[in-house]
């Protein structure tokens, strides 16, 4: 709660704009990844982005997308709900474990 009420203050005292349930969540429009706690980012697009035009560098590399949901992804609401043959970061960890001991 303290999080939410911090993000807020400061979307209110810079006005920013902001979306809010009211209780514990706000919705910003940013590009950054990673957004501070209890706050959830997000962008528009017309096509998937391919790349930062001011720096030549892509926006989003693959090795820091975990999941990708919708268009071309994973069924919405199934993010959490893996496959058994779904891996963390396409790792299968009881493999990991096993071979450790050899």
């Amino acid at each position: 709660r303290n999080n939410y009420e911090h993000n807020l203050a400061m979307h209110i005292l810079n006005n920013r704009y902001y979306m809010t349930n009211g209780s514990s969540i706000l919705l910003v429009e940013e590009k950054a990844l990673f957004p501070p706690i209890a706050q959830l980012n997000y962008e528009y697009y017309d096509a998937q982005p391919v790349g930062d035009a001011r720096t030549a560098t892509p926006v989003v590399t693959s090795d820091e997308i975990q999941c990708n949901v919708g268009n071309g992804g994973l069924p919405f609401g199934q993010a959490q709900y893996p496959a058994v043959d779904s891996f963390a970061d396409g790792i299968n960890t009881i493999a990991f474990l096993i071979n450790l001991s050899r």
